[in-house]
């Protein structure tokens, strides 16, 4: 029985698993397709840096997503485009092939959190799915362009903050159930382990705003553990063992500290300084409550709901455990929600109002109502009938009539359009490519500015990117950008 019990739970994570990384394929790729267009997404895609922190670079430490945007981009190069025949495309399916594979992942280490708790084959598969339709659910507010929890704003960004968000919140739930990682270091094959650290050290070296979510929970469970050792120092426990203990957690919290050092004196950093603070930092304020109001009414009568059972429960099994989950959770999102007022008001309080950088905040929350969900399941076995219309009802509730989500692009331009604009700018070069020229002028749509976000200072990008991955076959080069309203009319962009 204890064996078919196994088989049934992994066959559920399976199937749970691969139907996660099947949908969001979709979701990438047809439904709000992962299209490189702007300036920036042309340049990181073919970018290349040391992977390890650099000293007055632009972005000193954000090593994870300079490596791994053009390594998956020479992978949609060169392993899907001679298959697909559409370069761009390509690029649209390795990078829906990154991003869904890391969602999966964080879905898996949610499951099996859950049944190392005692949770069966019908509760992990409620809390898996209760776990991503709030990332729909909870900023759905209007009938259009609302956020969700995976959004953000171009297809660079993906790498800069969504699947770092996601890393760290995997290597955080690994900290929940082996806090030390003692258990996991001394009960695993070397590859394992290996990749634990590599793990560890891309998430300290990815982003900030993203790091800082591992860094908030370790710091709340170090403070925890040492009020407990020196609770305990008669009994024989004392700071030295605490130290010890928690030695990995001091060395991602040193990796942190040092980031925040190599950031300080980067470019994007030094560029910032001198901007009043106490003015950004009320500002910052304004702009998250905007936020807060977008809140969707359905997730927060459901939190509503499970908050009350949830202490009901607490409170009738006297749980001490799920006490504790919950302070430590509400206390890393506090540190979280402190760190991002302050680091926006210096960076830009806009930033406060993007999904991808508060999503550290909301993620501690979601783990506090599932951990609530999975003690209702199994301590008020009568709230399993309701579960499933209870679902349906939110996911109902995440779609509209209208477009319902944003786009991930600069100034939400439709990815059709981005698909076209890209191939013109391709059959610009190719065009000149054949004529033998070794320069041309690019004509682009025009916008505002520095015509972002085609930005004129990007020139070099554009056949750099498409000479390394095979596209081109000479190093062409734009001679001059030339922004022409023509173009605007060719692909129905406004003019701004």
């Amino acid at each position: 029985m204890k064996c078919m019990k196994i088989k049934r739970e992994q066959a559920t994570t399976i199937a749970l698993v691969a139907l996660t990384f099947a949908f969001f394929m979709v979701f990438y790729t047809r439904i709000h397709p992962i299209v490189i267009f702007d300036t920036d997404c042309w340049h990181y895609a073919y970018y290349d840096r040391h992977p390890w922190p650099i000293w007055g670079n632009w972005n000193p430490t954000r090593v994870f997503p300079e490596i791994m945007m053009p390594l998956v981009t020479q992978f949609g190069a060169f392993v899907i485009y001679p298959l697909s025949g559409d370069f761009f495309v390509s690029l649209t399916i390795g990078y829906a092939i990154a991003v869904s594979a890391v969602i999966a992942a964080l879905t898996l280490v949610v499951i099996r959190h859950f049944q190392r708790q005692g949770s069966g084959c019908f509760d992990t598969i409620v809390l898996a799915l209760f776990f991503l339709i709030n990332h729909f659910l909870v900023l759905r507010s209007a009938k259009s362009g609302n956020q969700y929890m995976f959004s953000t704003v171009n297809a660079c960004t993906y790498f800069y903050y969504v699947i770092p968000n996601l890393m760290n919140c995997i290597l955080v739930i690994w900290l929940m159930d082996d806090p030390s990682l003692h258990y996991f270091f001394a009960n695993n094959h070397h590859i394992r382990k290996a990749a634990c650290l590599l793990l560890g050290y891309f998430c300290m070296f990815s982003n900030l705003w993203s790091s800082i979510v591992t860094v908030s929970y370790g710091g709340i469970v170090l403070l925890s553990d040492l009020i407990g050792t020196l609770k305990e120092r008669k009994h024989g426990r004392s700071v030295i063992d605490w130290l010890r203990k928690n030695a990995i957690l001091f060395i991602l919290l040193a990796l942190w500290g040092l980031a925040q050092v190599f950031e300080y004196h980067g470019g994007r950093a030094n560029s910032l300084k001198g901007n009043p603070l106490p003015a950004r930092l009320m500002e910052t304020l304004t702009m998250l409550e905007d936020v807060l109001k977008t809140v969707s009414l359905p997730f927060l009568i459901t939190s509503a709901v499970l908050i009350v059972l949830g202490v009901c429960t607490i409170l009738r099994k006297k749980n001490v455990a799920s006490v504790r989950f919950h302070i430590i959770s509400l206390a890393s999102g506090a540190v979280i929600a402190a760190y991002l007022l302050l680091s926006c008001a210096i960076a830009g309080p806009g930033y406060i109002s993007r999904a991808d950088v508060i999503y550290g905040v909301f993620f501690f929350i979601m783990l506090v109502l599932m951990t609530a969900l999975k003690d209702i399941l199994r301590y008020l076995p009568w709230s399993k009938i309701m579960l499933p219309l209870v679902l349906i009802i939110l996911l109902a509730e995440c779609n509209t009539a209208d477009k319902t989500f944003l786009e991930a692009t600069i100034s939400q331009t439709p990815p059709e359009v981005c698909y076209q604009v890209d191939n013109d700018i391709l059959q610009q070069l190719r065009d000149g490519e054949a004529a033998g020229k070794a320069k041309i002028k690019l004509q682009i749509p025009l916008y505002s500015g520095d015509n972002w976000p085609l930005a004129t200072y990007g020139k070099d990008f554009f056949p750099k990117l498409l000479y390394k991955s095979g596209v081109l076959s000479t190093r062409i080069r734009v001679k001059e950008m030339v922004p022409t309203e023509k173009k605007n009319e060719k692909f129905h962009i406004k003019v701004d």
